[in-house]
Order: C-alpha cells, then structure tokens, then sequence
C-alpha cells in the first residue's frame, strides 16, 4: 500500500470541499489558523504544471485527490485529463486510464515544423507525410500536396486506433 492510499475519501472530505465543475478544492476547516475556511487549497506545480495539495503533511496530486473525493477511491492507475491541461481538476475533464491511453493524449512537440503530431514535411517527395505509431510501429498513412490533407488523415486515424483516448478529441 503507498502512503497515499492511507489517505481516505472520509478524510478528503473532512479537510476540503471538492466544486466538481470548476475543479477547485476550498478548505472546510482552519488548519490551526494557517488558512480561511472556503479559502482555495494547494497551488500550481511550476515545474509540471499540476495543481497539488497537501494532506496530513503529504503533498499529493489534486486530480487523484478529486477522483477519491467523487468516487469514494483511489484509481488504479493512471488519470487523464481529457483537454491536456494539467491543473483543470473538473471532474468531467477526468478519466481513469492506463499508462498507455495517458501517452496517446500529449502535446505536440515544442519542436514540431507542423504543430500537428504525426505531419511531416519530406522533402524528398515534396509532400506532406502523414504516419501514426501503434504498438512500436511507425505507420505511414499517405503523402499529401495539401498540408489540411495530412491532418484530416492524421487525425482520421487517431480517432479510428484510439477513439475516445485520441489527440483529436481533446481539441
């Protein structure tokens, strides 16, 4: 058992209330006159971006926090946050998900020519490559003149291989 899981639900509630439409947690008690009743707990992580709280002297992750709160436990694995922004806690932006569902709803890359993940230029061909991972295999999905076609089939793709977990849903 980690040390988070020793946290319950009964003690979340105790300590905060969790506003499932907006993500916040607010404080329901004055922590030894440290903080305001319906003052709003924890802060942004600078590094990752994650809002995090403390709990009995333990900093944990709002987003696993808010699914305990709603559902009474601890996921099993991962949560996901459907939009990619990493400190919107609602509730509906939530999803239990396994690493690899996780992986599949990132970014693109700072570094990308295309701001779109999976289009490439190729010189080459003097086209517009379109490809897609799936289990460790670079699939090429067509070479398009016109850089809206390699998107549509990019983002064709995502959502026909992982439906609900693709990069194209979030947007």
């Amino acid at each position: 058992m980690t040390i988070t899981r020793r946290i319950t639900a009964e003690r979340v509630r105790e300590l905060f209330d969790y506003e499932a439409d907006t993500g916040l947690f607010r404080h329901r008690t004055d922590c030894n006159s440290q903080v305001e009743v319906g003052e709003v707990a924890g802060g942004k992580d600078s590094e990752e971006g994650y809002w995090r709280l403390r709990v009995d002297g333990l900093t944990v992750l709002a987003h696993r926090v808010a699914w305990l709160w709603v559902t009474g436990e601890w996921p099993d694995d991962r949560i996901d946050h459907k939009n990619g922004v990493r400190h919107d806690n609602r509730f509906s932006n939530l999803r239990a998900c396994s690493a690899l569902e996780n992986a599949r709803n990132v970014k693109v890359r700072a570094n990308s020519s295309t701001g779109v993940a999976g289009v490439t230029w190729e010189s080459k061909y003097c086209r517009w490559k379109a490809h897609i991972k799936v289990s460790g295999k670079c699939i090429t999905l067509g070479r398009f003149k016109a850089l809206l076609d390699a998107v549509s089939a990019r983002r064709g793709a995502e959502i026909r291989l992982f439906g609900d977990f693709s990069a194209a849903m979030s947007r």
